[in-house]
């Protein structure tokens, strides 16, 4: 299966080129290294300079390959380390370098490991993923 987008009407006239608004919606394979797309898919005669996406559910971040003309889907994981149980909760504090994760669980403070940010396997079932989408283009 294929892509699926749904403009929110016809490209606008944004200076020299076009801007277009919509959304994307995916289906239940995705192929590794990205689902193919073309400028006709968002509205444009032939030419795509810059799209952005917004709002991907499901933990999902969605990006462009332009060399590839592909969409590709990733997934932010980590891991939290720390054997006590209870509330977890997740903090940004200064330190002297800079920033520092922590995680904290009743009196204990253990480190965020393994952040990761990947694309999803080959086959992954992203019916459910929708994406709003701005693009520049002609």
């Amino acid at each position: 299966m294929a892509l699926s987008f749904s403009l929110d009407g016809p490209p606008v006239l944004l200076g020299k080129r076009k801007l277009s608004t919509g959304t994307v919606a995916f289906d239940n394979s995705y192929a590794t290294g990205g689902k193919q797309f073309t400028p006709q898919s968002v509205g444009f005669a032939s030419r795509l300079d810059a799209i952005m996406f917004v709002g991907g559910t499901g933990g999902y971040h969605v990006s462009w390959d332009k060399t590839n003309s592909k969409l590709l889907v990733h997934e932010i994981t980590a891991t939290i380390t720390g054997g006590q149980g209870g509330t977890v909760a997740i903090g940004i504090a200064s330190d002297a370098n800079g920033a520092a994760l922590s995680k904290a669980a009743a009196n204990t403070r253990t480190g965020i490991t393994g952040i990761a940010h990947t694309e999803v396997p080959n086959g992954t079932d992203l019916s459910a993923l929708t994406a709003r989408f701005v693009a520049i283009g002609w």
